[in-house]
């Protein structure tokens, strides 16, 4: 007898590798991809292998292996020439999986490769050699910069006018593309140019810089056009110089170009302000006229004046002065301005003028708010309260007479009226009031005030108002005179009935005694005072001691008028009683 094992005759995988791109520049990066193929109907289990690249290609410094094969577990160590599978690992059925990693090389050259035979061990065999790949790896391309010329002498030139443009070129001498980032200037130069808006330059392109000299002062002047670009040793810079000199023209610099005056009273003049007038040119200075706006007008200045005062022309370097007063002729802020025509440029030139106009000082009386004393005992003195005198004007103010007047005047008194005789501006003084009634009720007076203010007619009173009564006292009110109680069982007692006591006078009830006469007892809450208004209560129980009618009274000794008050106080006692073998009690109350 014989077995025969029939098995299926497995197929060695094959390999392919690629890269991508094809072409890099130095430290540029490419892909390279190994790709397995397992063209049988079972997957293959692979062995770990290392790929080692081709000599001068090398891993990059980032993030560069991975697979898609089952159970890989894939390295590839920057800086090192190869890419490793540690572990053995899975090539799907009829399918395929790969490797990949990110490579480059620091020279420039082209590098070919293939996948070594025997790279790939599996039970079906090991692999093939396979395909052969090139990477071209180049130098970049790098932008230049020549500029040509590299220095400008403007020479001499008179200060305030512009030279003729000259011009500088700008050359890319690279062999990558320019871009101009920026071109600024230095010092009294300027320029234009379309280098900025035509890039990027292509190497051995060129663009214009036109500059300009245009001097601000008397003397050596230097500077610079700086441009930034991508070209290495940026920023490149273009030496600049020239001479400023001196124009037979003349300069006006006025010093201040305003003046301002203080608040002034109308139709008053004003002390003199001056501004001066400086010749900054390098000709004479004509003065044509310098004319003063109303309310200002022009003043001579002194002899020994300097500045001295202007004339008709100011030498180079040198200065003259104007004085100017201000007389309002009305209230309220003004503008106006010197206008000084001359021979220099921008002529007319002005200086502004300002001031503001002020009413005529005048008094302006104020007081205080009217004075209430409220309730005061019959021919007793009150404190004394004031009234104040302000004067808001803006002059001082004076009064003749301050006196009383009205109904009831005689229960008034005033004092310090010679303290207010005068006040000044913005100030104020005090008078001293005291009421004294001489009769219960209302009590009505004014202070009167003659003055000099401008608003006397309608502020020169001030009301006062008091209400007279007699002395303080103690009151005392009851809720109750009489109170009964009906029948109560003796020996028990009945619920409270309730006394309110109220001290309705203006003194303190005191309460020296609260008592009970009778079968009554009383609790209470009056303590040993009940104040003005105050409202207190006592609380009253019948208990019977005996059969029949039972009187009492509360007794209520205090300070007031009518004490001792009395209320009077009454029940009936009453007892239980049952006759021999009845079940029921009775109630009797009577003898």
């Amino acid at each position: 007898a014989y077995t025969v094992v029939i098995a299926l005759r497995l197929v060695a995988p094959t390999v392919t590798f690629a890269i991508s791109p094809a072409t890099i520049f130095v430290g540029g990066n490419a892909i390279g991809t190994v790709t397995i193929f397992n063209t049988n109907t079972t997957p293959l289990t692979a062995n770990a292998f290392t790929f080692p690249y081709t000599t001068g290609l090398v891993n990059a410094a980032v993030p560069n292996a991975s697979s898609t094969c089952a159970g890989a577990n894939t390295t590839a160590v920057p800086g090192a020439g190869s890419l490793s599978q540690t572990t053995s690992f899975t090539i799907p059925a009829s399918g395929s999986c790969s490797f990949t990693s990110t490579i480059t090389s620091s020279t420039a050259g082209t590098y070919a490769g293939a996948i070594p035979a025997g790279l790939i061990v599996t039970s079906a065999g090991s692999s093939a050699v396979s395909n052969s790949v090139t990477l071209t790896v180049t130098v970049a391309p790098v932008p230049g910069v020549t500029l040509t010329p590299s220095s400008i002498n403007f020479g001499s030139r008179t200060i305030n006018t512009t030279s003729p443009a000259t011009l500088a070129t700008l050359t890319n001498s690279g062999n990558g593309s320019l871009l101009i980032t920026g071109i600024t200037s230095s010092g009294n130069f300027g320029f234009t140019s379309t280098c900025v808006s035509t890039t990027p330059i292509a190497a051995a392109g060129s663009c214009p810089i036109n500059v300009t000299f245009t001097p601000l002062t008397v003397a050596p002047i230097t500077g610079s056009i700086t441009i930034t670009s991508n070209a290495p040793g940026s920023p490149h810079t273009i030496t600049l110089s020239g001479t400023g000199t001196a124009a037979p023209v003349p300069g006006v610099d006025i010093v201040p170009a305003t003046l301002t005056f203080a608040a002034r009273t109308i139709n008053t003049t004003s002390p003199a302000q001056t501004f001066s007038i400086f010749n900054t040119g390098f000709a004479n200075l004509l003065l044509t006229s310098i004319n003063v706006g109303s309310p200002f007008s022009r003043v001579p200045l002194d002899a020994a004046a300097s500045p001295p005062d202007c004339g008709s022309s100011v030498a180079p370097g040198s200065g003259c002065q104007v004085a100017v007063v201000f007389t309002p002729l009305g209230t309220g802020a003004v503008t106006s301005q010197v206008l000084i025509v001359d021979n220099a440029a921008g002529s007319p030139h002005s200086v502004t003028l300002t001031g503001t106009g002020t009413p005529v000082p005048v008094a302006v009386i104020a007081t205080s708010a009217n004075v209430a004393f409220g309730d005061q005992i019959l021919n007793s003195a009150s404190a004394s309260r004031s009234v104040t005198i302000s004067n808001t004007g803006t002059a001082t103010l004076t009064t003749s007479a301050i006196t009383l007047s009205g109904a009831n005047a005689a229960n008034f008194s005033l004092t310090g009226q010679g303290g207010c005789a005068s006040i000044p501006a913005g100030g104020n003084c005090t008078l001293s009031l005291t009421f004294t009634p001489s009769a219960t009720g209302a009590r009505t007076a004014q202070v009167n005030i003659t003055s000099n203010a401008q608003n006397a007619a309608t502020v020169n009173t001030v009301t006062l108002t008091g209400n007279g009564i007699l002395a303080p006292r103690s009151i005392i009110s009851f809720t109750a005179t009489t109170i009964g109680f009906g029948d109560v069982i003796f020996g028990g007692a009945t619920p409270n009935q309730v006394v309110t006591i109220t001290n309705t006078g203006g003194q303190a009830l005191l309460f020296p005694s609260i008592a009970v006469v009778g079968d009554f007892v009383q609790t209470n809450n009056c303590g040993a005072s009940l104040a003005p208004q105050a409202v207190c209560t006592i609380n009253i129980l019948f208990t019977p001691l005996g059969q029949g009618p039972r009187f009492g009274e509360l007794v209520l000794t205090t300070n007031a008028p009518t004490s001792p008050d009395k209320i009077q106080l009454s029940g009936t006692g009453c007892r239980w009683f049952s006759q021999a073998q009845s079940r029921f009690f009775l109630t009797s109350c009577g003898d």
